[in-house]
């Protein structure tokens, strides 16, 4: 029986789907942790849409001070902001999750938040590392872009620990009644953390074999409890940013030379692109130039007035003929004809990777010249 799920496929059939439980818990666990997204970061931040990076899955949770791990943790995420996620994991058919996960979340959180040093957290992401083949650093430009000081960012994460800045997460194929109340009341009465419970419901098509539809849905924010926190911990409120506020923060941070970049790119997303749309971030402004077209939206690039610009792979996946993986190849052969930047474009890079390319290797006219070409050709695709 169809469950008002529809997959529309190219040829014109329309292909019902029927909701459908997990083979295991594992499986569940498995995607979360090679596709964060489905973490629902969009819906926890609609205005800076949160990125996740994996720590390490299974992460173990000591006791006290000197003891070993005592409790295992499904997920340990850390943000863009540097914010601890803790994530744990349970299908509906498991009865712990009515009550007895909360209290096995907090348990991790509270010791986890004490007896985690910031080395230890350093130490899991590179055990993940090495046994993938890759190195924190490379994991982290991967996750946040390629200007992000690890430094800085290690800093961040520390600071989060000691304030208790943190975020727990509940995942399930299906959130009960219960769970949803004490997840609301949680982060209703807890001011520096941040308590959800995201619902991530399979859809199967049983005569498609390998057609499958995830839907997350996150439940437990509101718009008063976001005020409580930002108030806590001394957040401001996300900003309307316009073109001047975005070209007087980047003339404070930014060399004249790279302001000229910015303005370079806005002027000509004002020429191209039917509408122009700003970010609501706390502390870095954004512009988005966006083309409207008889199938939908599409946009190549994302603005920072912190001095660089998102290559928007990731934000493809949708966007009318950039759907297809070969036209984002062509997209990303272009822009490795910038000196300085590379990516190589594996099916993996294309569908997972927003890479930043910094305004300062765009200074010279030469560089600034095929970036703008690169522009240009995207416009003739979607057009």
């Amino acid at each position: 029986m169809a469950s008002g799920m529809f997959v529309l496929k190219e040829n014109g059939d329309l292909i019902p789907m029927t909701a459908s439980t997990y083979d295991s818990e594992e499986l569940l666990q498995r995607w979360l942790a090679d596709y964060p997204e489905l973490l629902a970061g969009e819906q926890i931040n609609p205005e800076e849409p949160r990125q996740w990076m994996l720590i390490q899955r299974e992460a173990g949770v000591p006791g006290g001070e000197f003891s070993g791990s005592r409790w295992s943790l499904d997920h340990l995420f850390v943000d863009q902001d540097g914010t601890p996620t803790f994530v744990e994991v349970k299908r509906s058919s498991d009865t712990r999750i009515r009550r007895e996960v909360v209290g096995q979340m907090l348990d991790y959180a509270a010791n986890g938040l004490k007896y985690w040093p910031i080395d230890s957290i350093k130490a899991m992401l590179a055990t993940r590392c090495a046994r993938e083949g890759t190195t924190p650093e490379a994991e982290i430009h991967a996750c946040f872009g390629e200007d992000t000081d690890t430094e800085q960012y290690w800093a961040m994460v520390h600071r989060k620990f000691e304030s208790g800045e943190v975020r727990l997460i509940f995942v399930s194929d299906e959130i009960p009644g219960e769970l949803q109340a004490i997840v609301e009341f949680l982060n209703n009465q807890m001011e520096r953390a941040e308590v959800f419970a995201v619902e991530i419901k399979q859809y199967v098509a049983p005569e498609q074999e390998g057609l499958v539809t995830l839907v997350p849905r996150l439940l437990g924010r509101s718009v008063e409890n976001q005020r409580k926190k930002e108030r806590a911990t001394g957040g401001r409120a996300n900003f309307n940013w316009d073109e001047e506020s975005f070209f007087r923060d980047a003339a404070v941070r930014l060399p004249p030379e790279e302001v000229e970049v910015a303005r370079t790119l806005f002027d000509w997303s004002m020429k191209n692109m039917g509408r122009m749309t700003f970010g609501r971030g706390k502390y870095t402004g954004s512009f988005v130039g966006v083309v409207e077209t008889p199938n939908g939206s599409a946009w190549p690039i994302i603005s920072y007035s912190s001095g660089y610009v998102e290559i928007a792979l990731t934000r493809m996946e949708s966007q009318v003929v950039f759907s297809d993986l070969e036209k984002r190849r062509e997209y990303v052969t272009m822009l490795n004809t910038i000196e300085g930047f590379h990516l190589e474009d594996t099916d993996e890079n294309l569908r997972r990777r927003s890479p930043s390319l910094k305004y300062s290797l765009l200074t010279e006219d030469e560089q600034l010249r095929r970036f703008i070409a690169t522009l240009d050709w995207f416009i003739a695709q979607v057009a």
